[in-house]
């Protein structure tokens, strides 16, 4: 019997790594061997886009910051950011995107990791990569979006199987990319094996947090009203597996003109979700002593 998650074709399967792997489109990324790519650090770039002008700013570890001559200071309290191109900022100037504006409102210093087109297994390796160099991280955010869930089942890049052991990616002919590309199919057991790898991966995360002291939180957006098909993924991915998480419905109506990413309206509506959800009062009992500790001792915000 055909899973009803298998009934609904990809909405796209252009090889991420042709869209978003190393080329010449802002912001630029190099190869990496154990997550397909990253950002190229210490740059500014910019980018005509939603008719404007965008600058996305890297520091020398691939983090986007402000400018690339401030750099992210891993000693002090942060919040730390990872998934792809919505928690980056893709279309947004650096003070429009969800990190920077958490830390507005927070304010405490945040670190955006995430880089454009990754999967939700390479969004958690570069957090396993990254997180020790972070001295007191105070909360961990990464992002996962139901409508990108097909990039969790390709195989064609590294990426994590059962166990989270590390794969190298699987070539394929140039006949069976094309036919993927042009008649995009996920079988019932491919489905089934990326909800269950998907629910791993976001476990391992939400763990890899707590072991550092630090308050997990799974932010997932999504443009109104919820796919059916998406609901079912979100619910059988973190509902059923007792993930924290943030849902956050957004209009429309708010993305970059002639983009389908996200807003500088929608990324507000994320940040001040993240940001109560992170300083409620009745948040897990560590994240909420620590972020009252530190709004006490000179780290005011308008949650705070």
């Amino acid at each position: 019997m055909m899973s009803p998650l298998a009934e609904k074709p990809s909405r796209s399967r252009r090889p991420r790594e042709r869209k978003w792997g190393p080329g010449n489109e802002e912001p630029l990324r190099r190869r990496d061997p154990r997550l397909g790519w990253v950002f190229v650090p210490s740059r500014t770039g910019h980018e005509r886009i939603g008719g404007r002008v965008v600058e996305y700013a890297f520091d020398a570890e691939g983090y986007r910051v402000h400018c690339a001559n401030q750099p992210i200071d891993p000693e002090r309290p942060t919040v730390v950011f990872t998934g792809e191109s919505v928690m980056a900022g893709y279309g947004l100037n650096w003070d429009e995107t969800v990190p920077a504006q958490v830390e507005a409102l927070l304010g405490m210093r945040c670190a955006n990791l995430a880089v454009n087109g990754f999967a939700t297994d390479q969004a958690y390796l570069r957090l396993l990569t990254e997180l020790p160099r972070f001295r007191q991280p105070v909360a961990v955010v990464t992002g996962f979006m139901p409508t990108l869930f097909d990039r969790n089942l390709d195989d064609d890049l590294p990426h994590l199987g059962p166990g989270l052991v590390w794969q190298p990616g699987v070539y394929q002919w140039r006949l069976a990319a094309i036919r993927d590309i042009m008649f995009p199919y996920r079988s019932t057991e491919a489905i089934e094996r990326g909800i269950s790898l998907t629910r791993e991966v976001l476990r391992a995360t939400v763990d890899l947090a707590r072991a550092r002291g630090a308050v997990p939180l799974i932010l997932v957006p999504e443009f109104a009203p919820e796919d059916p098909t998406e609901e079912r993924l979100r619910r059988r991915i973190l509902d059923d597996a007792g993930l924290p998480y943030v849902w956050v419905k957004l209009d429309p109506s708010w993305r970059v003109p002639g983009d389908s990413h996200p807003d500088l309206r929608a990324a507000h509506a994320m940040a001040v979700a993240i940001a109560a959800q992170l300083a409620r009062a009745d948040a897990d009992p560590a994240c909420r002593s620590l972020i009252q500790g530190l709004c006490a001792s000179g780290f005011p915000g308008s949650v705070c």
